[in-house]
């Protein structure tokens, strides 16, 4: 079997092509749910099967248009890349994904300026300012197309941070100055938050708080099913370990012991977990198949590390299902590599996913 494996964690950090170098400084809330995964799973948490109901990018277009457009609005160049509608103006893009979900802005102007209007690193926005920033220009300019239904709401999930520094040709080092700051909400259902890279909205700022470049990943959700039990905690961690195992090509059969309050976790053959966060999982219109639920899945961190002559260490990052059933999903390349194992594990019968 051939399997297509998507990293997670560095796409809300290279939004709209611009990669922001520095590691992403989460919010408490997601900390607190990071946390509480690695402790639980998904706890008490009963997360039902959701689908994602599929839009129109025209009508998307028609609702952001004028938000992004400041004038000469009719003669934006309009032409399908793909499956997206690309439109383009007098120093912007804009990209609107076929089923109106999905759409990815840039003002090229604004970014010509960042260099100049850099700061010191220690004078970078706050994430509180960057936070309250951020819902504005949702709220302002976003509104037509980001809806929350009875029980969702919007909540900060991480800032990015873009420096530059580097040496000039006579070798002398330039001070390191922030550019450009980056926020990403993500979405809670009745309190369970969305993981994985739907249900985004990632907003990039320069210093002088002109908006840059936004991407987000807002379906409309509705109920497709009821809840299915989930998997115990060491059941996920078991999971966990087998799909890092499987990509990393050492596989380890060493039972998992997790102390109480560690951060981190040992998953043998070189692999250690740290960070794992369970919700609702949403891989993102690009990596998902359209015919499957959104449902149960925990998001995993892992480094893996390997010695020789010189040690090496490769992070991965992608996804396990939660549910001890989980519904067939044909581009979930861990739920295609689980499907048909059976998990045990303390206290656990044990299920074998669904043929």
């Amino acid at each position: 079997m051939t399997l297509k494996w998507t990293t997670l964690s560095l796409a809300a950090a290279c939004f709209a092509g611009i990669p922001l170098a520095q590691a992403g400084t989460s919010f408490q809330r997601a900390d607190d749910n990071a946390a509480q995964s690695l402790a639980a799973g998904m706890g008490n948490a009963k997360p039902l099967l959701l689908q994602r109901l599929a839009g129109n990018a025209r009508t998307t277009l028609a609702t952001l248009l004028p938000t992004v457009c400041k004038s000469a609005c009719d003669s934006a160049k309009r032409e399908m890349r793909g499956d997206a509608l690309h439109v383009s103006g007098d120093g912007w893009q804009l990209d609107v994904s076929a089923d109106g979900a999905m759409a990815e802005f840039s003002d090229d102007r604004a970014r010509a300026r960042a260099h100049d209007l850099g700061v010191d690193t220690a004078a970078a926005i706050p994430a509180a300012t960057l936070e309250a920033a951020g819902r504005r220009f949702i709220a302002s300019r976003l509104g037509g197309v980001i809806a929350l239904r009875p029980g969702e709401q919007l909540v900060p999930e991480a800032t990015y941070t873009r420096n530059e520094g580097g040496v000039d040709a006579a070798g002398h080092r330039a001070a390191e100055r922030t550019t450009a700051q980056r926020i990403v909400f993500t979405r809670e259902i009745d309190g369970i938050p969305v993981v994985g890279n739907g249900s985004k909205i990632a907003i990039t700022f320069l210093n002088d708080m002109t908006v840059e470049s936004f991407r987000y990943d807002w379906p409309d959700y509705v109920i497709r099913g009821s809840a299915p039990a989930m998997a115990a905690r060491d059941v996920l961690l078991q999971r966990v370990q087998s799909v890092v195992g499987a990509r990393t090509g050492q596989p380890s059969a060493n039972a998992i012991t997790l102390n109480a309050g560690a951060a981190t976790v040992d998953l043998g053959g070189g692999a250690e977990l740290n960070r794992l966060e369970c919700g609702y999982y949403d891989a993102g219109l690009p990596d998902r198949d359209a015919s499957a639920p959104v449902q149960a899945g925990c998001v995993y961190h892992a480094v893996h590390s390997a010695a020789g002559a010189v040690v090496t260490r490769a992070g991965y990052a992608g996804a396990v299902p939660a549910a001890l059933q989980p519904a067939a999903d044909a581009r979930w390349p861990e739920e295609n590599l689980l499907r048909g194992q059976v998990v045990r594990a303390a206290g656990d019968p044990g299920v074998a996913f669904a043929q």
